[in-house]
């Protein structure tokens, strides 16, 4: 009666190793920035409803809500590119189909770090045709597959309407089978739009076929 029990046992306890092994460091890396993320949110609700605690007392420290003040900035002021490298770890996951590249990326307003909803992005080759297009989604995500024949070099164009939000200055080298990431600040508020680029992820080549 009682081996039965501690068999399963060991079998549960072969098994959860098993199962962890099954993460990737990719998917090790989203969900240690994704952690981090949510940690600092609640961080910061935390320091905003002391400070409204202090606001609201009968006799406010003014010292503490300075200080207060001081570290909701300081900690306001890298959330956005924790953001982005959550962002770009969620974008360079996933297949690449075959005879295929794909830029993925997100707009955003860097001010606010608030993601362009609905605009257009267009990727065009090096000899300036469209290849193809797509809308950003409510976060201001977006990804366009790229076909062999225009995978090399592609530029990115994101429009409003008729309007000209960003226009790349260069193009971003892409190959079959790979995943590149690409963030896109656009200014409205006027000037050149400003563009940092992310690192460039290979996805495995499909084999190519043999002659028969």
């Amino acid at each position: 009666m009682d081996d039965q029990p501690k068999e399963r046992r060991t079998d549960a306890a072969v098994e959860m190793p098993a199962a962890r092994a099954l993460m990737t460091l990719d998917d090790l890396n989203t969900f240690l920035l994704a952690a981090s993320l949510e940690a600092t949110e609640q961080e910061l609700e935390a320091l905003d409803d002391e400070r409204t605690r202090l606001q609201d007392s009968a006799t406010p420290d003014a010292d503490r809500i300075e200080n207060l003040n001081a570290r909701i900035a300081a900690t306001q002021s890298y959330v956005p590119a924790m953001v982005s490298r959550f962002e770009r770890s969620l974008a360079s996951q996933g297949p690449v189909p075959a005879g295929t590249a794909i830029v993925a990326g997100r707009v955003f307003e860097p001010a606010s770090n608030v993601g362009l909803a609905n605009v257009t992005v267009i990727a065009t080759a090096a000899t300036g045709g469209a290849i193809a297009r797509t809308a950003t989604d409510a976060q201001g995500r977006f990804e366009i597959v790229i076909p062999e024949k225009a995978a090399a070099a592609v530029s990115l164009e994101v429009k409003s309407g008729r309007a000209t939000l960003h226009l790349d200055q260069r193009p971003s080298k892409v190959g079959v089978g790979e995943r590149i990431y690409r963030d896109v600040a656009v200014h409205r508020a006027g000037g050149q739009a400003a563009t940092q680029r992310g690192p460039t992820r290979k996805a495995a080549k499909p084999p190519r076929k043999s002659d028969e």
